[in-house]
Formats: structure tokens, sequence, C-alpha cells
């Protein structure tokens, strides 16, 4: 955290705080869970997370299993920190999928997309997307029943290099609004953390002055 909070030290001395605009969706994407899989982890703990549900890690960033439902892939993108910035899941299925009950438990879940297409009873693709993050879902019902497999996918990707920080940490906004408006030089230990969190989720940028 130390060596984090040196390499930005100067960017900060230099610009300006500011609060996130308003957010497209209320969901908060940086915190979601896929598969286990959350961004901003490591690649030990998205590994691990994986290899509870049952995935063997085939590559690097690839993660696969298979059962009676079907194949199932996960895909994860690092920051060169080694943090996921992006994880994608694909999910064959055997059986045939609803694509109706998956949008509405979607929404059921998430609320309100920012961006729905599809065709009842077909396919369905909903969009959550804020100033951190985007989150696409996606159902498609096998046309060939015992053929061709039904599918099920996430892919949620981070709009910034997620930083190191304490993850899973929450910050109020109250006190990012509070380290805004403090002057770098009076930032104490605690203060530094909280400021690399609330970069992290988005509810403070650095801009230009």
């Amino acid at each position: 955290m130390k060596r984090l909070w040196q390499r930005y030290a100067w960017l900060l001395g230099t610009c300006l705080l500011a609060v996130s605009p308003g957010q497209a969706t209320e969901v908060d994407l940086v915190g979601l869970d896929i598969e286990g899989v959350r961004l901003g982890m490591s690649t030990r703990e998205a590994g691990a997370a994986l290899d509870n549900r049952g995935y063997t890690q085939v590559k690097k960033t690839s993660f696969e299993k298979k059962d009676r439902n079907g194949m199932h892939y996960v895909g994860l993108k690092l920051n060169p920190g080694g943090e996921v910035i992006s994880v994608e899941v694909a999910h064959f299925l055997n059986d045939q999928v609803d694509p109706d009950a998956e949008r509405d438990t979607w929404i059921k879940q998430w609320g309100k997309p920012d961006k729905r297409m599809g065709n009842p009873d077909h396919d369905w693709n909903l969009t959550y997307e804020n100033d951190a993050a985007i989150l696409d879902t996606w159902a498609k019902k096998s046309l060939l029943p015992g053929r061709k497999p039904s599918e099920l996918r996430m892919r949620l990707v981070s709009k910034h290099q997620v930083l190191e920080s304490r993850r899973g940490h929450e910050v109020r906004n109250e006190i990012c609004m509070a380290i805004k408006d403090k002057p770098v030089s009076m930032l104490n230990i605690t203060d530094r953390d909280n400021l690399m969190e609330c970069i992290r989720t988005g509810q403070l940028r650095i801009v230009a002055p």
C-alpha cells in the first residue's frame, strides 16, 4: 500500500479529485460476484474461488469444468499488477434454457438494465453500466436441442485499471467527500487507504485541474 501511495502521490498533488457523476445503474458492479470472482481479485484469489466451484485451471487465466449440465468456461483478464479487470463466463448447457425466465431473474436481482435486446422465448441480452464497470448477460435458447447446447454468458469488465487496495472494504460516501476536501499533506494513513478505495470504487476520480 505504501508503494502504491508513493506511486500516485505526485499525480494527486497536481490534479483534482472530483465526485463521479451519477451512475446509470445502482448495482455495485465492482463488488459483484461472478462465479465467485470479483473485480480487483488477485489471480490466486480468483483461482481459489473457481477451484471451490469445481473449475480446473487449464491456462494462466482460463478455467473450465464439465458436469452433467454441460461445459462451463471462465476467462480472466488482468492488469499489470495481476488483478482481475475482466471476468467472462460461458455455460454451454445440455438442457433447454428459458431466456425469458433468465431475463426476469436478472432484472429481479439487479434491477432495470441500461440496455435490453432480444427476442421473447429465444434470446436476451441485458447490459448494466456505471462509472466503474460494465456487466453484460446473455441467454440463448438452442434451436437444435440435443445437438447444439443452449448458452448462458456473463461478462463483467472494469472501465479502469483496478487499483491495489483493501478489497472488500467498503468506504462510506461521506468519508470519500471529506477526503476530497482535505489537502494531500494532511492525509493520514487511514485517509490514504480510504482514498485508494474511493478511487477504485469510482466514488472519486482524478481529473486535470
